[in-house]
């Protein structure tokens, strides 16, 4: 979204342009580009053209006479859209122009120039234009173009996320900026009160993706030129200047975040909101659409006048004799917006705003606006008449928990219970005990208290609070599924197979009544797979058509069953030698499903697997295999049908896929190293009974071992005079101090004994 600094600066107090950008990246509207305006510009100025003669030797050039007030210059120009009598930017000898042109006094075909005619263009607002911008006629003559048109400006291009659609104007980043700085929140809006006179016109609501429609009848408006500082702020905000009441619509879109759609007025008697099928429509921008019945319409006088919340019709559009006006606002369903924009092929500021849920508060705040701009430009004549509403505005809040002790855990932060409140009350969000009111503007965005927490860090400085050390330490776990997939990944990468990643959607799937998706990324692959079947072979196919060589591919992601239960599958599809040494000729002879089996043997454990004939459609009848694991069906295993391996020029292919089961982590227990120093003590022992096992000996010290028993390793053995001679070490260290001399000999002479109670055998 394009921002103008000067703009929004009448909407909220602003500190520095640098600050400001500082602050909107930290507040979460992060400033894609900055693109200053007008600084560069020199020695434009208004002129009023007095008389035009032709020029005596070019068709299609015209000599103008042009006043800058104390004198009259001579300019030549090949421009036709301005008249004897039109005001126009005029840049003089010298002048520095967009693209840093530089106009000096040239002779035209023999004619002397002595400046030249600006278009938007050349004054840095457009890269095009029809031609010369022709001023309002209040324009003085002779001023300082470049200071009266508030041409020097910073542009902010402000990228605003999908769930923030209240801040796709300047009063919905003025009322966060207002918050931030804990400034009054912006200006309210005095409209002129409605004279009474009904409106006249009958609106109804066909259709559930309009859950508001107001139409309100406005009389007595001259559709003349734009104030000239408003059409340099369109001009900067993307918009094109047209005519007052069109620019007004535009302007209060900017301001406001909410679209409107102006209707001349003569005629109308009836609004409908419904489809309008088996029609076409010639909109605004000279295209002309066929309708159905998936796309809704604004039908005037039953005749399509608008495609709802995106784009108007050139039928019942304003016109320079246009006097009197239908203004309508909606609240439309975001998702229809998004889904007619997308298949249409059709976007607009609008349509930009209505598909991220706008503020529903703000409906009113833009007619207001705009009534109290059409009253102070024709005060003597503007007349609003009483407006006609259909469905219902949600302006009422809604409220969650606000758990706070949950939020201050989350956020990691010491922050107060009321310092916290204090910037959500300044955000709109009102806190009573243990809920929160969420504000209309923000209901499709805070949901859960979370999202509560997200407001209250934005807010806060982040960039400036210390980090609170956590009480205790906790466990880093990975996600059981997680550590089932890594699992099979690395064991089928070990045993040569390959890791492809293929789209979880097909063009078409064998299993009936499979979920498709609505807005897919190729426009082919609309399905969403019940198997990784037709992925791997495609795959297949598409390198059997390459290279002969042949391929051992697996793939890890998810399928879903018709009634669009996701779940995760291990598929792997297998060509080739039943060897994995191709170059060796006695492994020259095709797989077969042994070889399969196998494979699942090295990727599944032997243990609880089973495999039972079974049919299915894809693989070859009498070599496929149901796979069962603890007795639960989990998948299939068998070769491919010839049909479909003859079809896609395939060798003897074999093709496995079942279901990932979560696998818990076991996390390794580790103990805690001492700070002091350990000392060893070393034990001999002379067994007599040569039957008598070394393990059986170091079995009964490690289960008597004590507490300060750090370590005990073998480090000695020899048979002497038909007896065995076994030594070991014994590591003791405390944890908590260094031990003393006579206590370990003690420890260790009574814990060595132990053996000595149990076993034929003696110290030496």
């Amino acid at each position: 979204m394009l921002v103008s600094y000067n703009w929004l600066s009448e909407w909220c107090t602003l500190p520095s342009v640098d600050r400001l950008i500082e602050d909107l990246n930290r507040i979460g509207f992060e400033v894609e580009s900055i693109h200053t305006k007008g600084r560069d510009l020199k020695k434009i100025v208004v002129g009023h053209i007095t008389r035009f003669e032709k020029h005596p030797e070019a068709k299609r050039l015209r000599v103008a006479q042009v006043s800058i007030g104390k004198k009259t210059i001579q300019l030549v120009t090949a421009a036709t859209n301005v008249s004897e009598g039109d005001r126009i930017p005029v840049s003089l000898p010298g002048a520095v122009l967009a693209d840093d042109l530089t106009i000096t006094e040239s002779t035209l075909r023999g004619v002397l120039s002595q400046g030249m005619m600006c278009s938007a263009v050349e004054c840095g607002l457009t890269e095009s234009a029809p031609g010369v911008w022709v001023l309002p006629p209040d324009t003085p003559i002779g001023v300082d173009f470049i200071k009266h048109a508030q041409l020097i400006d910073t542009i902010l291009d402000v990228a605003i996320l999908p769930n923030r659609g209240d801040a796709m104007s300047l009063f919905g980043l003025a009322r966060d900026l207002s918050a931030l700085y804990k400034k009054p929140l912006p200006k309210k809006i005095a409209p002129p009160s409605p004279n009474g006179h009904p409106s006249n016109v009958d609106c109804r609501i066909h259709h559930d993706a309009c859950t508001y429609y107001r139409a309100q009848r406005m009389t007595g408006i001259h559709n003349t030129h734009t104030p000239l500082h408003f059409q340099t702020r369109l001009y900067y905000t993307g918009h094109r200047p047209i005519s007052w009441i069109v620019d007004v619509t535009n302007i209060v879109l900017v301001e406001t975040g909410q679209p409107l759609h102006a209707f001349d007025a003569t005629g109308i008697t009836q609004i409908d909101v419904d489809t309008s099928p088996d029609t076409a429509i010639s909109l605004l921008n000279d295209d002309t659409i066929p309708l159905d019945e998936d796309t809704l319409t604004i039908r005037v006088n039953q005749t399509p006048a608008a495609i709802a919340g995106i784009m108007g019709a050139t039928d019942f559009s304003v016109t320079p004799q246009t006097h009197s006006i239908i203004l309508e606002a909606a609240q439309f369903d975001p998702h229809t917006i998004r889904q007619t924009v997308k298949r249409l092929i059709l976007r607009s500021e609008s349509a930009m705003r209505f598909e991220k849920h706008g503020d529903p508060a703000a409906v009113n705040r833009a007619i207001h606006r705009c009534m109290a701009l059409f009253h102070h430009y024709d005060p003597h004549t503007f007349a609003a008449h009483d407006p006609v509403e259909c469905g219902h505005l949600p302006l009422e809040p809604v409220t969650i928990p606000f758990p706070w002790p949950r939020i201050r855990q989350l956020l990691g932060i010491s922050i107060t219970r009321q310092r916290a409140i204090r910037h959500l009350n300044q955000l709109g969000f009102d806190v009573t005990n243990d809920t929160i009111a969420i504000p209309c503007w923000r209901i499709h965005d805070c949901s859960d208290w979370p999202d509560i927490a997200e407001e209250i860090i934005r807010f806060t400085a982040i960039d400036t609070l210390k980090p609170q050390p956590l009480s205790r330490m906790i466990p880093i776990t990975h996600d059981p599924m997680w550590t089932a997939r890594e699992s099979l990944a690395q064991t089928a990468v070990a045993i040569g197979f390959t890791e492809v990643i293929p789209f979880p959607l097909n063009e078409s799937d064998p299993v009936a009544n499979q979920p498709r998706v609505l807005n897919p990324i190729n426009a082919s692959l609309t399905t969403l797979r019940s198997s990784s079947f037709e992925s791997l072979i495609t795959i297949a196919a598409s390198n059997a058509a390459r290279h002969k060589t042949p391929c051992r591919l697996f793939s890890i992601g998810p399928v879903w069953s018709p009634k669009g239960d996701e779940s995760w599958v291990f598929s792997a599809l297998m060509q080739g030698p039943n060897h994995h040494s191709p170059y060796l000729p006695d492994h020259h002879q095709p797989i077969d499903f042994y070889d399969l089996r196998g494979v699942i043997d090295h990727l599944l454990g032997t243990e609880g697997l089973a495999v039972e004939q079974t049919e299915i459609p894809t693989l070859h009848p009498g070599q496929t295999a149901a796979i069962y694991k603890n007795g639960d069906r989990i998948g299939v295993v068998g070769m491919v049908h010839p049909q479909i391996t003859q079809a896609q020029n395939l060798p003897a292919t074999g093709f496995m896929e079942w279901t990932i089961t979560p696998t818990p982590h076991v996390w390794p227990q580790y103990d805690v190293s001492s700070r002091y120093q350990g000392t060893t003590r070393d034990t001999t022992y002379v067994v007599t009974d040569t039957t008598v096992p070394i393990g059986r000996i170091l079995d009964i010290l490690m289960n008597n071992k004590p507490l300060v028993c750090h370590n005990i390793v073998l480090c000695g053995y020899f048979t002497k005079n038909d007896a065995v001679h076994v030594s070991f070490r014994m590591t003791y260290q405390a944890w908590d101090d260094v031990l003393d001399t006579v206590v370990v000999n003690g420890i260790h002479e009574e814990f060595s004994k132990r053996v000595i109670r149990e076993l034929p055998c003696r110290f030496p």
